[in-house]
This record gives structure tokens, sequence and C-alpha cells, in this order.
């Protein structure tokens, strides 16, 4: 009886701590990896990881700005991952759902804000889904291996944001910057932190 309390007791202690520690352990290998690379190319490992440490601590909003979307699209992967479906598109699903918002955005410019930001925010959804609906219907229909095809559609994606970005929706007031227009202030998100860019 005192035997199995110990070991349960053991287990719901170690079997947890084990999983910190493989995700430490895998942190260290990660930066150590790092590390070398650095070394390897020239540069001076306590040099770089001053700057990203700094970049980190100096400009949270900064950080919280450009992470957000990698922490979505890795969510988003790892969501495809535990049906089975390696989703590995899912830059490509960003690039097109971030086109069809910023073409809804600026179709709708007379539009007032409680109507376009919830529109701008579906046609981003509904286009990052089509995209992935693509290579969905290749796997289930012609048996197309979903890596091959969610990593070639990407590559398509970022293209056709490309041209578009230099073609139909250029801008011009900005002189050589290629950039489409300003989306109109009224689908601007509201500031969470002010005097940043979050």
């Amino acid at each position: 009886m005192i035997n199995n309390l110990i070991k349960a007791v053991t287990t719901s202690i170690l079997v947890p701590l084990k999983s910190v520690m493989r995700q430490v352990l895998l942190i260290v290998l990660a930066i150590a990896f790092a590390s070398i690379l650095i070394w390897i190319s020239g540069y001076s490992i306590f040099s770089v990881f001053d700057g990203l440490w700094s970049g980190i601590t100096k400009d949270l909003a900064g950080t919280l700005r450009w992470t957000t979307p990698l922490i979505m699209t890795g969510l988003a992967v790892a969501v495809a991952f535990k049906t089975g479906a390696w989703n590995l598109g899912v830059d490509g699903q960003l690039y097109m759902g971030a086109l069809a918002a910023t073409a809804v955005s600026l179709l709708g410019k007379e539009m007032p804000g409680f109507i376009l930001l919830p529109l701008v925010v579906i046609a981003g959804i509904v286009a990052g889904t089509l995209w992935a609906l693509i290579a969905g219907l290749l796997r289930t229909q012609y048996g197309a291996n979903d890596v091959v095809t969610t990593l070639l559609l990407t590559y398509v994606a970022f293209h056709f944001t490309d041209y578009m970005i230099h073609g139909p929706m250029k801008s011009g007031q900005y002189g050589p910057a290629e950039s489409s227009e300003i989306i109109p202030k009224s689908v601007w998100l509201m500031k969470l932190i002010e005097g940043s860019s979050v």
C-alpha cells in the first residue's frame, strides 16, 4: 500500500518534471547550435545574443507585434498536426489571408469601420482557409502528399502576393517603395500599449 502511494507520488512529480527537462534541453541545444553557426559565420556570439536580448527587453511592444503572427501560425500548425495533417504551408495561408484582408479594406474604404472591420477579418479567414483547402482536396481526392503541396502552395502564394503588390495593388504614393495603399484608419486595431506599435 505504502509502496503504491510512493510510486504514485513519484510518478506524478517525475513525469511532468521529465517533460519540462526535455523542453529545457531542447532550448539549450538550439542555443548551442545557433552559437556554433554564429561563430562559424565570423560574428561575436556574445554581441549577437546581447543584441537579441536588448531587442526583446527594450522594445517589448515591437517584440509582441512581430511575434504575434508567428505564434498564431505556429498554433495553426499545431492544430493541423493534432489531426494528422502536415500543414507546412501556413505561411502561404497567412499571405493569402493578408492579401484578401488588404483588398477588402481598400475596396470598402468608404464604409464605416464597424461594418468594414468584420468584413476584413472574415475575408482574411476565408482566403487563408480556401488556400489550405486546396492542399486538403489534393490530399483527399488524389492522395497528394500534404507536406509537398502545402510547401509548394506557399511559394505560389508568396509570388502572387508579390505580383499584386508590385502590380494591381501598388500605391505609387511612396516612390520606389513596394506597398499597397495604406488601409483606412477605420480598420486599424486599437493600440494596446500607448506610444508603441502594439
